[in-house]
C-alpha cells in the first residue's frame, strides 16, 4: 500500500551512506508555488531532458486524473535543500530513487544535500538489517502524534502506520509526552550549566550527569528516534562525563557513538573519532577533572 520503496540488501552501518542520487530537477519553492504560469515549458523540457520524473507518484488525485501532474509530483516528492549560491530562497530537489523511500515518524536513515556534489545522499541513523525497508522523515517527528497524521493526511494522502504510530491510544500519549521532553535537550542551557557546575565540583549529585545522559538516551531508544543533533548533544554530555570520570571504555563508547551520528549528519566523524582513541589527549573533554568516586552508568 505504499507504492515503491527501498529495502537494505546488506546490513548497513549506522552513518554509513546508503543511497548517492543527482537531482532531477532543482528549483525555488516560490517557482513550485507558481508553476502554472510555465506549465509546457517545464513539462516539454522536463520530458526531453528528464522523462523519468514523471513516473513518480502525485497525491493530488484531481490533478493526476487530468494527465501530467508537474504540480502534483514536486508537491509530493521534493525535498527541502536550503539555499543555494547566489540564491537565498529555499529550494526544493526531486530524485529518482531518494523521492521514492517511503516515511516513518522514527525513521532508520536521514537526507543530506552534498552541495558540493550537488547530490543527494541518505545516510543510515542506526544499524539496519538485510532486507529491512530504509526509511526517511517527511516531517518534524517531534511533533505529536495527531498532528503529524493530520500533516501527512493534507499533503501526502496516508497516515503513518510504522511501529511509533501503531501502538495503543494510551502508548501514543505518553509517547507524546516523551517527544516533547526531548525537544529541549539540544536547546536546555540548564542542562550544560549542571555540566558545568558538575565538572567544577559543586555540591550536585554524584551521577546528576550520566544520569540525565542515560535517561535521554533511553527515551530516544524506546520512541525509535535517532535525530542526529539531540543524539550528538546526549553524547557530548556522556563523553565529557564519563571522561572527567577517567572511565575510558565508556567514553569510548558514546565517542564512537558520536562520530556515527556525525556522519550521517554530515559525512565528517567531526573529530569524534580522535576522541575515542586518545581521550586523556583531548583538552575540551576535561580528563579526569571530576570525583573519581561518582556512580557509574551503563549505554547502550
Amino acid at each position: 500500500g505504499a507504492g515503491k520503496g527501498l529495502l537494505a540488501t546488506v546490513a548497513i552501518a549506522r552513518g554509513a551512506e546508503i543511497l548517492r542520487d543527482r537531482p532531477l530537477l532543482v528549483m525555488p519553492h516560490v517557482v513550485g508555488g507558481a508553476i502554472e504560469r510555465g506549465t509546457q515549458f517545464i513539462v516539454d523540457t522536463l520530458e526531453a531532458h528528464n522523462p523519468q520524473i514523471f513516473a513518480l507518484h502525485s497525491c493530488d488525485l484531481d490533478a493526476r486524473a487530468q494527465g501530467r501532474d508537474l504540480r502534483g509530483i514536486l508537491g509530493t516528492n521534493s525535498i527541502s535543500i536550503g539555499a543555494l549560491p547566489g540564491h537565498n530562497a529555499d529550494h526544493g530537489a526531486v530524485f529518482e530513487q531518494i523521492s521514492r523511500i517511503n516515511h516513518s515518524c522514527s525513521p532508520n536513515a536521514h537526507f543530506r544535500w552534498n552541495a558540493d556534489g550537488f547530490w543527494g545522499e541518505i545516510r543510515a541513523l542506526r544499524p539496519i538489517a538485510k532486507g529491512e525497508q530504509v526509511t526517511i522523515s517527511y516531517q518534524p517527528v517531534y511533533q505529536p502524534y495527531r498532528v503529524r497524521q493530520a500533516a501527512l493526511k493534507e499533503q501526502y494522502e496516508f497516515r503513518c502506520a510504522f511501529m511509533a504510530c501503531s501502538r495503543p491510544a494510551c502508548e501514543r500519549q505518553n509517547s507524546d509526552k516523551s517527544r516533547q521532553t526531548l525537544t529541549t535537550i539540544t536547546k536546555n542551557t540548564d542542562r550544560e550549566v549542571a555540566l558545568a557546575m558538575w565538572l567544577a565540583g559543586t555540591d550536585l549529585p554524584e551521577d546528576l550527569i550520566l544520569t540525565m545522559g542515560l535517561q535521554f538516551a533511553k527515551m530516544m531508544d524506546d520512541e525509535m528516534l535517532d535525530e542526529v543533533q539531540e543524539r550528538v548533544a546526549i553524547a557530548h554530555s556522556l563523553v565529557t562525563a564519563y571522561c572527567a570520570l577517567k572511565e575510558a571504555d565508556k567514553e569510548k563508547m558514546w565517542a564512537e557513538r558520536a562520530a556515527e551520528y556525525t556522519m550521517a549528519a554530515t559525512g565528517s566523524d567531526g573529530g569524534w573519532a580522535d576522541v575515542a582513541k586518545a581521550p586523556e589527549m583531548t583538552r575540551y573533554t576535561y580528563w579526569g577533572t571530576a570525583r573519581a568516586s561518582a556512580a557509574n552508568g551503563d549505554g547502550a
